[in-house]
């Protein structure tokens, strides 16, 4: 397992988002990356299996999404809390964002005040990056997932990430 101490990620995020509030609710010291592999496999097929175990389905419009955003950044720490890392929480972090209208969308989602997941993910060369990631779409791939510089290039403006 990856892990990077949080300023670096926080630094990364601001790198695309310098005006990110960061409510002072910092988990740890470091976080751990995840990597496509494993979000595409173990991750998608557990939050699918969480999902349908407390019927949670998502309807457009009603503000569940931060509800979902929350729930998916507290369930990505299981396998932490479940271990004994210490102070290394997940890099998958509640984000809220605005979507302009005109923007084609963010991951299926249009327009509008919105609550989403931003997730550091690892590459095989030993790199790594943020994308934001749709909770209430179960299974993590290109459709639901956008790197963070492309969401900014589309106009998204992230207000507040909760680490």
């Amino acid at each position: 397992m990856k892990t990077i101490v949080i300023e670096e990620y926080i630094a990364a995020v601001r790198k695309h988002f310098p005006d990110v509030q960061l409510p002072k609710m910092i988990a740890g010291k470091h976080c751990f990356l995840f990597t496509e592999e494993y979000l595409r496999g173990p991750w998608s097929a557990h939050w699918t299996t969480y999902l349908r175990n407390r019927n949670f389905v998502y309807v457009p419009g009603s503000g569940m999404c931060e509800h979902f955003a929350s729930e998916a950044a507290d369930e990505s720490n299981w396998g932490v809390l479940q271990g004994n890392y210490g102070d290394t929480v997940s890099s998958m972090s509640e984000a809220r964002v605005t979507i302009p209208q005109d923007s084609g969308g963010l991951n299926g989602i249009l327009d509008g005040g919105h609550a989403t997941c931003l997730v550091g993910v690892r590459s095989g060369r030993g790199s790594w990056d943020l994308f934001f990631w749709e909770p209430q779409f179960p299974v993590y791939n290109e459709q639901t997932a956008t790197h963070i510089s492309r969401a900014r290039d589309l106009g998204v403006k992230l207000y507040d990430l909760i680490v």
